[in-house]
């Protein structure tokens, strides 16, 4: 059976041998018979398990619970996994124009933008498209803890805590994204019985969580420029000539224009959002593209 010990051993920057020699000397402390390198790496590869009492021995010498090495997650860990993942996406580091990615990890993101909004914590008329926390306030990791408090209350995350799934991290925030896509569901009055949607009556702060909600997609679809093939061959044709366009540019709205059909213009980080139905992908900003844009 899969376990974490590898991962707290690699946390620890050890090799199974060097991990086999320390551990030896803490089990010499407490009177036990050490281990042979063999069987850590048994351990490790679930080819056999410890004992419940090498269990133990094994998490306070890593400074878990037993459960947490047997594959289970801590509260703890799951909020820092979502904070990271958070941060990834807001300084680059997740290429959210490959599909499979977008699918993987720009979900996830999504929804906690949504669940945002849905609370009030950032407003629904923010001019961002995605990411809508600054990097300050993600990298405060006591602002995860408290924001997905009531996140942890849904069995698909309570799961993870409190069973030895031995899921990845990708494991982790899609569970996490089942209860946002929960919760946010719950503020529009819905939520599952037996497998069937039930309309449960809304409490005031459900209310004000779905008006914002609504809100946010009214302002979004005001914002959206729609741009059909024959609009972006038009376009192409009038400015091929004009010398303040952009060479670059240029080349790039020909390439673009058989893929995506809706420009969002971010006008606090100033670029410019190409979006089709399941990818985002950000651009650099061209004056002129801001001017037709502006000129809807």
């Amino acid at each position: 059976m899969k376990n974490r010990i590898k991962e707290f051993r690699t946390k620890k920057d050890l090799t199974q041998k060097e991990c086999v020699k320390s551990f030896d000397e803490y089990l010499k402390k407490k009177n036990i018979k050490g281990i042979t390198t063999a069987t850590w790496s048994r351990w490790e590869n679930g080819l056999n398990a410890p004992t419940e009492k090498m269990w133990d021995n094994l998490a306070d010498f890593f400074g878990v619970t037993s459960l947490v090495l047997k594959g289970a997650y801590d509260i703890d860990e799951i909020d820092e996994i979502v904070q990271q993942n958070y941060l990834d996406n807001l300084s680059g580091k997740l290429d959210l124009t490959d599909q499979i990615n977008y699918i993987k990890y720009g979900v996830i993101n999504n929804l906690i933008d949504r669940y945002l909004i849905a609370l009030g914590v950032v407003p629904w008329d923010i001019k961002k498209n995605d990411s809508l926390l600054s990097y300050d306030k993600a990298k405060d990791l006591n602002f995860w803890i408290d924001i997905l408090q009531l996140v942890h209350t849904y069995t698909a995350t309570r799961w993870l805590s409190e069973y030895p799934l031995n899921i990845d991290k990708l494991g982790v925030l899609d569970a996490v994204g089942d209860a946002l896509s929960a919760e946010i569901n719950n503020f529009f009055g819905y939520v599952k019985l037996g497998g069937f949607k039930s309309t449960t009556r809304l409490s005031d702060n459900n209310n004000k969580a779905k008006e914002r909600l609504e809100k946010r997609e009214k302002f979004l679809n005001e914002h959206i420029l729609v741009l059909d093939d024959k609009q972006i061959n038009e376009y192409i044709k009038e400015t091929s000539n004009d010398d303040n366009l952009d060479a670059f540019v240029h080349e790039l709205v020909k390439q673009l224009s058989n893929t995506y059909r809706f420009f969002m213009y971010d006008w606090d980080m100033e670029k410019i959002y190409l979006k089709d139905k399941k990818t985002t992908q950000v651009l650099l900003l061209s004056d002129l593209l801001t001017s037709l844009l502006k000129n809807k």
